[in-house]
């Protein structure tokens, strides 16, 4: 291959391509075994039928896939989100060993970094 390349004066690819690169090193997340080890929280948004678009919070348990709760609103702000997990801890009597976010600025918000830090 490398003497077809340089008989066509063609350069050969050094470096191996970035979606490969970043792949390589991926951290492997351990697995869940039992309730409440690990929740996931995400925004979806959608638009009613008039155009006005609202938001939904999503709380699911990782292990059952079971959906904790749902907290929709046009506008849900840092301080909702704490408060829709203290109802969710409230109700399932537990508090997850963690949870996932993506790294959205949804997320990003005192209220939640007060209340993670008053969680551990």
């Amino acid at each position: 291959m490398q003497r077809m390349y340089k008989e066509e004066g063609l350069n050969l690819r050094s470096k191996r391509p970035r979606r490969n690169h970043m792949g390589a090193h991926r951290e492997t997340y351990p697995g869940v075994s039992c309730f409440h080890q690990c929740w996931s929280m995400d925004f979806v948004t959608d638009q009613l039928f008039d155009g006005r678009k609202f938001r939904a919070l999503t709380v699911v348990d990782n292990f059952s896939r079971k959906c904790l709760k749902i907290e929709v609103g046009q506008s849900i702000k840092g301080t909702d989100v704490v408060e829709a997990v203290n109802r969710i801890v409230a109700d399932e009597k537990a508090l997850p060993q963690r949870i996932k976010v993506d790294n959205d600025s949804e997320f990003i918000s005192k209220a939640l970094d007060l209340w993670a830090m008053k969680t551990r």
